[in-house]
């Protein structure tokens, strides 16, 4: 069977490669043509384009063909570069909503360029997402003279600008941006409470470069819009120096899942501890209800000691914990670990503890990705995830071939005993190479083996560079001359960092460095020296080929083949020459945890004999590739987990934003609306109380306290004559509200009711909702426990959500009617104040014209409401 799917799979992938090259052939044959343009006929086809898409159900083949012509034309006039044909397919695989992928150096920002205008013809936006502001902020400027020049705008979004500059960002027909600040812009557009206040327009189109890295790796961790609460911060020091002297007998930890817990003896010690210092209560339970809030600080004071390193998951700096994104070695920025991690690792490090944030809002980026009309993405490396991106994202995964044949030479592993053995393995070849003058990529796990082998080279006296979390500022400069004779980096994951590695050096940004230094050196003197630096890459370019080109040396395998690749990939770009080599030892956690028994027995036996020996092996490799794919399994089913049960918060999430949206948009709350809210929501709150045919003195007891705290109506004898049961009551209440609500457009002006009703409404809404969010938050924590009773957490999750979902709407509408009942009391002490701060700081007197100079005295304009008051 699974053989027929992989003949149907691999027929269909054939034919649609053999589709993009017609399309290609048809691009070409424009060439010529669009080739005899003027510039003033060249930018006119944008507004022909135009208007045959707007004419069109579907983009036909012609246009699009025209469009990409026009693109690369206009390339070569703007940048003097022309698209390779590989970068043209990209393009089309683009366009037609696939993941294009192509190898590192291939040109992808270029590739981009024309699906993105296209599809911005559609004058809805298109967004171009990167991993981090510099590369959105270079890959705009880069880009931008191609699409002004044929009239399109182009804005760019980085983290420190203001509403104003994203809104105009936003209006641009294409946007570059990173996936985090598009995130979190969705997610802070919904919760302002007007339409003008938001800055985004229809999520319509996006282009995701790096795709697997933002669509893959970073989809295990939901964006979170959070804001502070209050809380006995000291206590999370006492807990964290009680964990930190804690033995490791009194709790177990299993690492290939992640995971620690107190055992029966560490509950038992703790709770004495505890007692001792009067925290808990002499006698009490620790998992009594009434505790949890130090179970909760307690297991992730644990976590924080057990499963956490420095330097590897975290750093700190300016005495600040700083998230470590381990996809791409880079700090993750505003990011802080939720449910009290945070502050555990701050007791831990000894730095000031700032306050547990509470979620007001949050994302997976599978769902807010899945808002766009249209997606499409490019990164060097996507084959392996090719099933995960076609069933969450329904994006097929096309493999665009290299614009020259690939010269790079991939040995195969080396296998140590130990992590002492593999080093000095991998010191050996550093030097040996070095001599020569090749340059080398060293590519390590984490800070800390960055660190480490940087020591070891600085024993050796080798010269070197170090790109990890601590020295990012510097990262274009480094991989930009890390192709360089005897050149030698060490670098922590090389995901997305989005500047080639050339052979001899990067000319261009070289000369871009020396005239961002030297602003004021005149013309003639700037062509020498660019000319100089050009002659000077040339010859380095020669004896670097001539050395082996780039080696890449991996001290690890990493937790996904895509890593690996990703690393790998730098080396022998552009047809360069080019080697790789990975060593590996048994301390490695990939095989320690991951690999097999027999496999790990296999290679121990291989090893037993010499200290410093060295294994290449099938058996070996199979083994490694074996610990790889359990390891991606096991994350796959992580981001399916957390989907899962986003899903169930994202279908609710639609109708509350879609909620928020209809009450800003139709701002004038109609009567009739408003009596069936007020009648909904009292014969809902009344019916749970009142069941009875006739009213009995009970009764109207509890519907006199209900309409007078709820709805403000007092004395209500008069409204309770004549009802038989909670539907009378709320029929007539309702009534009641609505009559004391158009009582109030004698009080205020239309717009001001209309804004201070819309307010109490959206705002109503936000706390409710954000109330269910922790609720639901804690219930996901607890739900997982449910399993040991052969219960599925998820479906117990969706049938818990549901239920506190239809509370959550009942609150709201109860909580607006009380809110909307006592509006007066609320706007009355406010009015006052405002009138007290207008009399004291206005210095016109009452006899003195006014100052709106309307001719009038003061007391019969503006100070008239004031001065009567």
């Amino acid at each position: 069977m699974l053989g027929i799917f992989t003949k149907f799979f691999n027929f269909k992938y054939k034919n649609k490669v053999k589709k993009l090259y017609k399309c290609l052939d048809e691009i070409n044959s424009y060439e010529s043509r669009v080739s005899n343009f003027t510039d003033k006929e060249l930018k006119q086809q944008t507004q022909i384009l135009k208007d045959k898409i707007a004419t069109e159900i579907h983009v036909s083949q012609a246009t699009l063909c025209l469009a990409f012509a026009v693109v690369r034309e206009a390339t070569k006039r703007t940048l003097n570069i022309r698209h390779f044909d590989v970068q043209i397919l990209g393009g089309v695989s683009l366009y037609n909503g696939c993941v294009a992928e192509m190898a590192t150096g291939e040109g992808k920002t270029l590739a981009a360029t024309t699906a993105t205008y296209l599809r911005a013809l559609e004058g809805k936006g298109v967004h171009i997402v990167t991993v981090n502001d510099y590369l959105a902020e270079r890959d705009a400027n880069d880009m931008k003279p191609i699409f002004e020049f044929l009239g399109l705008s182009v804005g760019c979004i980085t983290a420190e600008k203001d509403d104003k500059e994203r809104k105009r960002a936003y209006m641009c027909d294409i946007t570059y941006a990173t996936n985090n600040e598009l995130g979190f812009d969705y997610l802070r557009d919904n919760t302002k409470f007007s339409q003008e206040d938001k800055v985004q327009r229809e999520l319509h189109a996006a282009c995701i470069d790096e795709a697997d890295s933002i669509l893959i790796d970073e989809a295990r961790t939901p964006l979170v819009l959070s804001g502070s609460v209050d809380e006995n911060l000291d206590l999370w020091n006492i807990i964290d120096s009680l964990i930190s002297q804690l033995d490791s007998c009194l709790f177990s930890k299993d690492e290939k899942m992640s995971s620690v817990a107190l055992t029966e003896e560490g509950v038992l010690h703790l709770e004495k501890k505890l007692q001792h210092l009067s925290i808990l209560p002499t006698k009490a339970n620790l998992y009594d209800p009434e505790h949890s809030h130090l179970v909760y600080q307690i297991n992730q004071s644990l976590r924080a000691h057990t499963l956490f390193q420095k330097d590897v998951d975290y750093i700190v700096r300016d005495n600040k914990v700083l998230c470590l994104n381990k996809n791409t070695g880079r700090i993750s920025e505003g990011k802080r670990y939720a449910s009290g991690l945070h502050q555990a690792l701050e007791a831990k490090e000894k730095v000031k503890i700032l306050p547990e944030n509470e979620e007001l809002a949050s994302i997976t980026f599978q769902n807010y990705f899945r808002l766009y009309n249209h997606i499409s993405g490019m990164t060097g490396t996507a084959a392996t995830e090719a099933e995960e991106f076609k069933t969450v994202y329904k994006l097929d995964v096309i493999t665009i071939p290299t614009n020259k044949p690939l010269k790079r030479i991939d040995h195969s592993d080396s296998i140590y005993a130990t992590e002492q053995a593999k080093y000095k393995a991998v010191c050996a070849l550093i030097k040996e190479r070095y001599e020569i003058g090749q340059p080398m990529l060293i590519g390590t796990e984490d800070i800390q083996q960055s660190e480490l082998l940087s020591k070891i080279l600085q024993k050796e006296k080798i010269k070197h560079n170090v790109l990890n979390a601590k020295n990012h500022a510097m990262e274009a400069k480094i991989i930009a001359q890390a192709g360089c004779f005897k050149s030698v980096t060490i670098s922590t994951n090389m995901a997305g960092r989005g500047t080639d590695i050339k052979l001899g050096g990067n000319v261009n940004e070289e000369i871009r460095q020396f005239v961002s230094h030297n602003s004021d050196i005149d013309e003639e003197k700037l062509k020498l020296k660019i000319q100089e630096i050009e002659a000077h890459h040339k010859y380095q370019k020669e004896k670097v080929q001539q050395a082996g080109g780039l080696l890449v040396i991996g001290t690890v395998r990493h937790e996904s083949r895509r890593i690996d690749n990703q690393l790998r990939g730098r080396s022998g770009r552009q047809g360069d020459v080019g080697q790789s080599k990975f060593f590996l030892s048994l301390d490695d956690k990939l095989i320690r945890i991951f690999a097999s028994e027999k496999s790990i027995n296999f290679l121990k036996k291989q090893l037993s004999k010499e200290a410093d020996q060295v294994i290449d092996h099938n058996m070996a490799s199979y083994a490694i590739k074996t610990a790889q794919k359990r390891m991606e399994n096991q994350h796959y089913e992580m981001r399916q987990h957390l989907l899962k049960f986003d899903d169930v918060i994202n279908k609710q999430r639609t109708i509350i934003y879609e909620q928020r949206n209809k009450i800003m948009e139709n701002n004038v709350l109609a009567i009739d609306t408003l009596a069936g809210i007020v009648q909904d929501a009292l014969f809902g709150l009344l019916s749970t109380k009142i069941t009875s045919t006739f009213l009995s003195e009970e009764d109207k007891n509890i519907a006199q306290i209900t309409l007078e705290t709820i709805c403000g109506i007092k004395d209500s004898d008069a409204l309770l004559k004549g009802c038989q049961n909670a539907k009378d009551i709320a029929e007539k209440a309702a009534n009641k509200v609505c009559e004391i609500h158009k009582t109030r457009e004698e009080l205020y002006d239309a717009a001001t009711l209309k804004a201070m009703v819309t307010y109490l409404r959206l705002s109503t809404l936000d706390n409710v909702w954000k109330e269910h969010l922790a609720n639901l938050s804690v219930v996901k924590e607890a739900i997982q426990n449910r399993a040991y009773a052969q219960k599925d957490p998820l479906s117990e999750y969706k049938a818990e959500a549901f239920e506190s979902f239809t509370k959550m709407i009942d609150k709201f509408n109860i909580l607006f009617i009380q809110k909307l009942s006592f509006l007066e009391k609320m706007t009355q002490a406010q009015d006052t104040k405002q009138k007290e701060e207008q009399l004291t700081n206005n210095s016109t007197r009452r006899n003195q014209k006014c100052h709106c100079n309307s001719g009038k005295k003061y007391k019969h304009c503006h100070g008239k409401d004031i001065l009567t008051a």
